[in-house]
């Protein structure tokens, strides 16, 4: 008892009191006990025990808690921040694996069952002065379709898509609108239709992405992170154009002032500005960013040796001593053979003309697994629309993230995932009581009381 409170009104005496249980007393304990990825992994049991130690409360009893097979011991991960407190924690713990803890004052135990052994039971145990209940059913929040997310990290979020049996990001439970009898033979029909068709065409999409990534990686290696329109031609036509990077349509335009590099047939390529080209190519490229990676690097080393070559020239012309113009136009010869060295390579490391041919290439393939991906994605999307209309009002989304699973975690999330579908996936149940009041039967006296009693 610790917050007595006496009125007087008339001939009436009124008291309120507010007389708390003795294991409020843990809301203030281990208040600097936090649970992360080293010791929040584990069995109710485990957890239980660390957000006991030092309390002076002991855990009398834990119910040992499996997963949906009966033989797997549940496991799950707990996050918290320092100044939660014992008492919160417990309620934690309870919370991630469906149970109810009780706890005892007289010999300072908590002891913790499974809230799923107390469904065969009555509902409501009442005394006498309960003289009417009330339940009621709200349906209003129900829901079938469940994303689930766990914790984001440097390679995205932590999800239950490889776990999932059905491959998918969320979880489907119609049960509740079978039991009403409203889920017919056609929305099982459709429902079958949809997990097979969505599974075939994410996981198409899979494959794409990843050959997405990997081109896109290889061709950062060569040019970089930058903008392009790339042109392909059929000798003089041509036949396609692709927008790379930030690129626009209306940078597609081609004007007298571009700057472009023609990949020609022989494997060279050259650069130009304007378009009057007079002889057949396979590709053109209009850089609106300059190569920045490994073909930047070459052609800097390029233009490095060009202008080196262009001040001797000038030099040649101003020097009237042939024996020094003799040494110039060898420094020149060795200039020449570097820049034809660099375009050419070795057997060991492609020349700048195969690198920029392989880049170019590698866009033209990029493109086409980027139009094949799109094409996933609507595909998708229609799976989902004819799903939609299928279900009708059935089908109600909702999101649950729990950022307690790192990678790694995925087995844990879905199984947690899972029994908080089975909750969601119901109405919600609230009762409505009615109380006599017994106080005005006689022989009820006023009771005395103290702070701590």
């Amino acid at each position: 008892m610790n917050a007595p409170k006496r009125s007087h009104k008339g001939l009436a005496v009124s008291a309120a009191i507010t007389c708390q249980h003795v294991c409020s007393l843990l809301s203030k304990k281990n208040l600097f006990l936090t649970f992360d990825d080293t010791n929040g992994i584990g069995t109710a049991r485990y957890l239980l025990e660390q957000a006991l130690q030092n309390t002076g409360w002991t855990l009398k009893y834990c119910e040992t808690f499996y997963e949906a097979d009966g033989v797997t011991e549940k496991v799950r991960s707990l996050k918290s921040e320092n100044k939660r407190g014992a008492y919160l924690l417990i309620s934690d713990i309870c919370k991630l694996f469906n149970a109810r803890p009780v706890f005892d004052g007289d010999d300072k135990s908590v002891t913790v069952v499974s809230l799923n052994r107390y469904d065969s039971m009555m509902e409501l145990n009442f005394g006498k002065n309960l003289d009417g209940i009330e339940r009621k059913e709200d349906a209003s929040n129900i829901v079938t379709r469940l994303y689930v997310e766990g914790e984001y990290g440097d390679h995205g979020y932590v999800g239950i898509d490889d776990v999932n049996p059905t491959g998918l990001p969320y979880l489907l439970n119609f049960d509740y609108f079978r039991s009403l009898g409203i889920f017919t033979p056609m929305h099982e029909q459709a429902l079958a239709d949809y997990l097979r068709d969505i599974a075939t065409a994410k996981a198409s999409s899979s494959t794409t992405i990843t050959q997405l990534l990997q081109l896109e990686n290889q061709l950062n290696e060569l040019w970089g992170q930058i903008d392009y329109v790339l042109y392909v031609f059929d000798g003089n036509h041509l036949t396609r154009t692709i927008l790379g990077g930030d690129a626009t349509e209306a940078d597609a335009v081609q004007g007298d002032e571009d700057e472009i590099t023609l990949i020609l047939p022989d494997g060279t390529h050259r650069r130009q500005t304007g378009w009057a080209i007079g002889e057949p190519v396979d590709y053109v490229v209009k850089f609106l960013k300059k190569p920045a990676a490994k073909i930047g690097g070459r052609e800097v080393a390029v233009e490095s040796k060009e202008l080196s070559i262009e001040s001797l020239r000038k030099e040649y012309a101003k020097t009237a001593d042939e024996a020094k113009k003799a040494d110039i136009l060898a420094q020149i010869a060795t200039l020449e053979e570097g820049i034809a060295a660099i375009y050419a390579g070795t057997e060991d490391d492609p020349g700048l003309y195969e690198l920029m041919r392989t880049a170019v290439e590698l866009a033209v393939q990029h493109e086409d697994v980027r139009l094949e991906y799109q094409a996933s994605l609507s595909s998708q999307q229609e799976i989902e629309n004819r799903f939609a209309m299928a279900m009708g009002d059935m089908l109600i989304d909702g999101y649950w993230s729990n950022t307690d699973y790192a990678p790694g975690q995925e087995e844990l999330l879905y199984r947690e995932a899972c029994e908080v579908m089975a909750q969601l996936s119901k109405p919600t149940v609230t009762y409505s009581a009615s109380i006599q009041n017994l106080s005005c039967i006689g022989g009820y006296e006023l009771e005395r009381f103290e702070i701590g009693q």
